[in-house]
């Protein structure tokens, strides 16, 4: 599953948006430390994260290439 690191909170929680559009938090030290907001990452079966570069770049493409649209009209 993927999930997207949406933001960090101020009591060491970070928020994750998962595919359905709905949010839960987690502690924030159980993301890998490399983890930053806007990262796609996926949930490993023994509950660990990884973070997946490529997917993280190819989406904030696509919202840059949507944002850059809207712009232009």
């Amino acid at each position: 599953m993927i999930v997207i690191f949406e933001r960090e909170e101020d009591n060491d929680m970070a928020v994750l948006q998962n595919e359905d559009g709905s949010t839960c938090d987690v502690r924030r030290d159980s993301l890998p430390v490399n983890a930053k907001p806007g990262d796609s990452l996926e949930i490993l079966p023994e509950g660990t994260y990884r973070v997946l570069e490529e997917e993280t770049k190819h989406r904030k493409e696509r919202v840059q290439k949507l944002l850059d649209e809207l712009w232009e009209k």
